[in-house]
């Protein structure tokens, strides 16, 4: 048990970590290609991460092939918007939306899983609206709840994570006789493979080649934290259930939070205290009370 919680720390740190690496390698300027770019190289370079894992695998049979192909599809709008969203924006602002996907799977789940609410989860989903109103702090909840929403950032990462959130309906339909870890590298793989068909379309492929030389440091380290973060989950959930791991997970958020203040120098005050109001609703989502 000590082992899988050493994992779920790196896991934590990793996924802190990682938005402040994506924001270093997008485009603030909101370049397209640009941007598009960045997001290939985060996920090509986490799939070369897991690949080691995945070569000593037998793989029996091919079941993964048609969920990586549609998923794939879902995934890649999820991962440009969510490059442009913390290239765009400050990572102490957008990082606390991405808390909103479990609160958008919560509803999906419950109007295409048919699963139940419970007091806990209502509890959960009214802190978690509070807490957002901390991230644009106005003189009342309306107006800060505009404020926040006209911010072109926070859109575009709740757009992102509704469609991740999608994603995850569609894993739960995709019964896949895999493990874990080879399906996630063979779908970041699709996932570059179809950025770079768009890359191809729009004729700026050298996008790629002109990031990486620009920014090597920021590439690599972003798609090493993309792979091992993923990698650690899976080491962290033989031993520690997924209802435990997953809220545990989210504590990334707000030491993000944090270290945008320490490295991007973004003032955190109203955020530090909104994410952790995000957190406890966020908790609360998985009590089953």
């Amino acid at each position: 048990m000590v082992v899988a919680y050493s994992f779920l720390f790196l896991r934590i740190i990793f996924l802190a970590v990682e938005r402040i690496t994506v924001k270093k390698l997008g485009d603030f300027e909101g370049n397209m290609e640009k941007n598009i770019a960045a997001t290939f190289l985060f996920f090509f370079i986490g799939a070369l991460s897991l690949a080691p894992f995945v070569a000593v695998q037998t793989i029996d049979n091919y079941e993964f092939v048609i969920p990586v192909l549609i998923n794939g599809i879902v995934y890649s709008f999820y991962a440009s918007l969510y490059v442009f969203s913390l290239a765009k924006g400050e990572a102490s602002l957008v990082t606390p939306i991405t808390s909103l996907g479990s609160l958008v799977l919560l509803i999906l789940s419950v109007i295409f899983l048919g699963e139940s609410l419970n007091i806990g989860k209502i509890a959960g989903i009214l802190i978690i609206i509070f807490g957002l109103s901390y991230l644009k702090r106005s003189d009342s909840f309306s107006t800060s709840m505009k404020l926040l929403f006209k911010e072109k950032a926070v859109l575009l990462m709740f757009v992102a994570v509704t469609i991740q959130s999608f994603g995850r309906i569609l894993d739960k339909f995709f019964i896949v006789n895999m493990n874990p870890v080879a399906y996630v590298f063979f779908l970041y793989l699709m996932i570059s493979f179809y950025l770079l068909l768009f890359l191809i379309y729009k004729r700026k492929v050298s996008a790629i080649y002109e990031l990486f030389i620009r920014k090597p440091g920021w590439a690599i380290a972003s798609g090493l934290i993309n792979g091992y973060s993923y990698y650690f989950l899976m080491m962290t959930l033989k031993e520690i259930e997924l209802s435990v791991a997953e809220p545990l997970s989210q504590t990334s958020m707000v030491i993000t939070v944090i270290l945008s203040s320490l490295f991007l120098k973004e003032k955190i005050r109203d955020k530090l205290a909104g994410s952790i109001i995000i957190l406890l609703g966020g908790w609360l989502l998985f009590l089953d009370i």
